[in-house]
Parts: C-alpha cells; sequence; structure tokens
C-alpha cells in the first residue's frame, strides 16, 4: 500500500492537518486582513483618508497602532489583532471541514468510478463542495471578526458588545438581528465566492501534486 493510499485511510489526519495549516497562515496574514477591511469601510463610508497627504494605507496602519496602545495591554501590535480569536475559532472548523470533506469526497469518487484517479471536474466539484461545507460552518465567526475589526470605526455597533469578548458580540447580534438573520447573513452570496475559490485551490493542488516527484508536495 503506498503512503499515498494510506493516508487516505485516516480522513481524521486531514481535518487536523487542514486545521493546523489555516491557523497558521491565519495567524501570520491576520494584520493585512484587518488593515483591507479597515481600508475598504473607510473609503465607502468616509473617503476621510483620501485627500490626506500620507494615504489611506499608513493612516490606517496608524490608527490601528494608536488602537493597540490604548488597549489594557498598550502593546502596539495588538491593534492589528482584534477580532483575531473569533477567526481562528473559525478557521479551525473551516480549514478542518474543508479538508476532511475534500478527501472523503474523493475517496468516494475513487470507489464509484473503481480507479484511483478521478478526473479534474471531479475535483474541482470535491473542492466546491468543500468549501461550501467549511464556510457554513465557519460563517458565524466571521461575521463576529468583521464586527470586531470595524467598531471602533462605525457609529451603528456599540463598541461595549465588541471589546468585551466574543460571547457579549454573540448576544448582541443575535438580540439585534436574530440567530439566522444575524450570524448568517450574507452566507448564501459568500458562496460564490468562497466555494469556487476553493474548488480552483483544490483543482490546483492536486494537479501540481500529480506533476512533480513524489515528496517534494
Amino acid at each position: 500500500m503506498s503512503s499515498e493510499h494510506a493516508v487516505d485511510s485516516w480522513p481524521w489526519r486531514k481535518l487536523l492537518a487542514g486545521s493546523l495549516a489555516g491557523t497558521l497562515a491565519v495567524s501570520v496574514t491576520y494584520p493585512f486582513d484587518i488593515i483591507r477591511a479597515r481600508i475598504t469601510y473607510d473609503i465607502a463610508h468616509h473617503k476621510k483618508y483620501l485627500q490626506k497627504d500620507d494615504g489611506v494605507f499608513k493612516n490606517t496602519v496608524s490608527q490601528l497602532s494608536k488602537e493597540g496602545s490604548i488597549s489594557q495591554s498598550k502593546i502596539p501590535f495588538r491593534g492589528f489583532y482584534q477580532g483575531f480569536v473569533p477567526t481562528i475559532l473559525g478557521i479551525i472548523p473551516y480549514a478542518g471541514v474543508s479538508f476532511f470533506v475534500f478527501e472523503s469526497s474523493k475517496q468516494y469518487l475513487r470507489k464509484l468510478n473503481n480507479s484511483y484517479d478521478i478526473s479534474p471536474v471531479q475535483i474541482f466539484a470535491s473542492g466546491l463542495f468543500a468549501g461550501a461545507m467549511g464556510q457554513t460552518v465557519a460563517y458565524p465567526f466571521d461575521v463576529i471578526r468583521r464586527r470586531m475589526q470595524l467598531y471602533r470605526i462605525t457609529e451603528h455597533l456599540p463598541a461595549h458588545h465588541y471589546n468585551s469578548g466574543i460571547k457579549n458580540a454573540i448576544k448582541s447580534i443575535v438580540k439585534t438581528h436574530g440567530w439566522m438573520k444575524g450570524v448568517f447573513s450574507g452566507l448564501s452570496i459568500n458562496y460564490v465566492k468562497v466555494a469556487p475559490a476553493s474548488g480552483v485551490s483544490f483543482l490546483v493542488y492536486e494537479t501540481l501534486k500529480n506533476k512533480f516527484p513524489e515528496g517534494l508536495i
């Protein structure tokens, strides 16, 4: 039995590996995510940085540094990790479920085709389905993350609900909008973005893995 087949017999390892990989990736790139969110919101609603000489990026970075300095820990870099906890709580099930569903789908299709090789269309479909399932599980955390990233610069989000932890954030969302409209608002639109991207990512990964020598990818 090849190492590929041996790993496929343990799909839960894929869930764990996907969760760990997603956590590491998000930890490194999260500051860019909150900067992007702030810039997008500010330009769309205020446009106050567009006329400043320093530019929107530099002013956003400066504002996040100040917010970290006035936090309880007084660590400037902490400002770039506002909303990080719900992000990690979301990426663990998202990445884990995505990898688990993808590998399980591949195993099912191999049995259905009675062949180890499956077509690119089937790989893409498996990735599409895996991305949709992962997004469904993790989406409530994504809603909380976005609100915790933006509450300091918005007028409609009460600060005391979003600077005191995830529990109060969830209570505020559910109380104001209800459960489905609150924590799952915009999920259907997100499918259009995330599911195809997941399908393409898995397809490219599987294609490259088959092109390169075993062990290189």
